[in-house]
């Protein structure tokens, strides 16, 4: 039996993969490009039109199919088909619409096609029609596949970032898929999206804006606060630059272009900004705890990680320590407390290298 006999005459469960695709792209060719109606699709015309989009009438249809080696059949034609699009402008329709069906199918077998095609010229020629270009969409894609732990994402993610099509603007949906597909390395996401996040907080200050507060709760949600405070002490409070890394007791403004290399914006949007998801609390052991806005009942040490002290010197410089965060006594309350890692900093503000006793009171130039 010929494959158009095979699409003519066969169910979609009793196809096989070659067929699947014949049938696929002659269905959206000629709904997409031509004047076909529904009938182009053969014996599963039945699913068009029962929603509102084309996309969520191929769901419709892929959820019908028995749960077995068919509906991996499918979303493998979907990842073959993607494959085979010849890089021209008629294509593109068909691109985005395969795309977002390899979405409601959660076709992961699309990922590896993603990663051959990246580096072509497909994804610089135009934009689809609801304005956002079709990188951006196969970014969202990849986002929308990711979950912890998943290496073929991250993979995918990769090659999406070291294209040249990749764009400062999308640092923060490509951060979330960072975190979605590996939560305990939000370190090491930050190094890699950086010179992107720098172009971004340079040019809109971006640290300052509701924009990162949005950023930071989305990763509180996606990696959990258990996390974020044993990370913490790992993010970049000082610019990996030779006069500054030697150096941490150096007075860091906004006013200094090196200061949008650090995680400082992050930081911000979590602790601090116009609706911070999360404070700081003391305990009267001297340790210091990270606390949810929404529900203080949930608090969470902070490791002493590589960058515990630098991370300190933020918070105080950054007007973090107030009685509103502090709803328990500061650390120095105890006999030892004044010479614990996690009650004293260097004093950044004299420049003398000295140790201070870090509390809630403390002066901090530029603070009051």
């Amino acid at each position: 039996m010929s494959i158009q006999e095979e699409i003519d005459n066969r169910p979609l469960q009793d196809m096989s993969l070659d067929a699947m695709v014949s049938w696929l792209e002659k269905g959206l060719r000629g709904y997409l490009l031509g004047n076909d109606g529904a009938w182009v699709f053969g014996s599963t015309s039945i699913y068009i039109g029962r929603t509102e989009h084309l996309v969520l009438d191929f769901r419709e249809m892929f959820l019908a199919l028995p749960a077995d080696r068919t509906r991996v059949r499918f979303r493998e034609a979907v990842a073959t088909l993607l494959g085979r699009l010849p890089e021209e402008p008629d294509s593109v329709v068909l691109f985005e619409h395969l795309l977002s069906i390899a979405a409601v199918v959660e076709s992961y077998e699309t990922l590896g096609v993603i990663r051959q095609r990246v580096g072509g010229g497909f994804f610089g020629l135009t934009d689809n029609l609801d304005g956002h270009s079709l990188f951006a969409q196969t970014l969202d894609f990849v986002a929308g596949l990711a979950k912890a732990p998943d290496q073929p994402v991250l993979e995918t993610l990769d090659a999406l970032i070291d294209s040249p099509y990749f764009e400062p603007a999308y640092a923060n949906l490509a951060l979330l898929a960072y975190c979605r597909a590996d939560d305990k390395s939000l370190p090491k996401h930050l190094d890699r999206l950086r010179p992107y996040f720098t172009a971004i907080q340079a040019d809109r200050e971006l640290w300052s804006t509701q924009a990162a507060q949005n950023i930071a709760w989305q990763v509180s949600d996606t990696i959990g606060w258990a996390e974020i405070a044993r990370i913490l002490p790992q993010l970049r409070y000082i610019p990996d630059e030779p006069d500054v890394a030697s150096n941490t007791c150096a007075a860091l403004t906004i006013d200094n272009p090196l200061y949008f290399s650090t995680d400082f914006w992050l930081v911000y949007g979590l602790l601090k900004g116009m609706d911070p998801p999360a404070g700081l609390s003391w305990t009267t052991e001297g340790d210091l705890l990270l606390v949810s806005t929404e529900n203080e009942e949930k608090r969470y040490p902070i490791d002493q990680g590589i960058r515990f002290n630098d991370m300190l010197d933020c918070f105080r410089r950054g007007g973090f320590f107030t009685r509103e965060l502090s709803s328990e006594s500061p650390p120095g309350q105890k006999e030892d407390a004044t010479n614990s890692p996690a009650s004293i900093l260097i004093d950044a503000s004299s420049g003398t290298g000295s140790c201070i006793p870090l509390t809630p009171e403390t002066p901090v130039a530029g603070h009051g």
